[in-house]
């Protein structure tokens, strides 16, 4: 914090539904907003689109991705959202949609955001389904999903290598 203008962050923190909440979320919203502009070049509108799904009531940190396997809900594309093994879609406020299941692991350090998914219409998904509704008949046919699991944001995604579906480790069953 200190770099980026009041102003900006004020953006921020009204995109992610968080005005009066005080000084701890304050500094989540910053980190989780700072990480997405600056770290990962986005917009500032996609940022704050982004900021959406975090539950900043709980930690939001720039981490190292340990070694490990990680999910991903692929609808189109490899995209930026990973999770842990053992979470549903659901989980990471995503629609299941067409969406298919996939193993990644890290190659080399990996920044991420870590945050957790808070509970959301997924709007989305009915995006990439029904392009040419407009955008007030998508928010009606979003999904509400739960949330609650831990979701990573890493912008490298040349530095999230699939695992080949016949060489999945025994242990994953999700």
């Amino acid at each position: 914090m200190g770099i980026t203008p009041g102003e900006k962050i004020g953006r921020w923190i009204e995109a992610a539904g968080q005005t009066n909440k005080g000084p701890v979320v304050e500094k989540r919203v910053v980190a989780a907003g700072e990480f997405l502009e600056k770290t990962g070049r986005m917009a500032e509108h996609e940022a704050c689109s982004c900021l959406t799904g975090i539950d900043f009531s709980l930690p939001v940190t720039v981490v190292r991705l340990p070694t490990s396997v990680y999910v991903q809900f692929v609808q189109q594309h490899k995209g930026v959202w990973f999770t842990d093994t053992g979470l549903t879609a659901d989980d990471v406020g995503l629609a299941e949609g067409r969406r298919v299941r996939k193993l990644f692991v890290p190659v080399g350090v990996v920044p991420a955001l870590k945050s957790t998914a808070r509970s959301i219409k997924d709007t989305w998904t009915a995006d990439r389904l029904f392009q040419s509704v407009s955008p007030i008949a998508k928010g009606k046919m979003g999904q509400l999903t739960k949330g609650g699991g831990t979701q990573y944001i890493v912008f490298d995604k040349t530095r999230m290598r699939e695992i080949p579906a016949g060489h999945r480790p025994r242990s994953i069953t999700r």
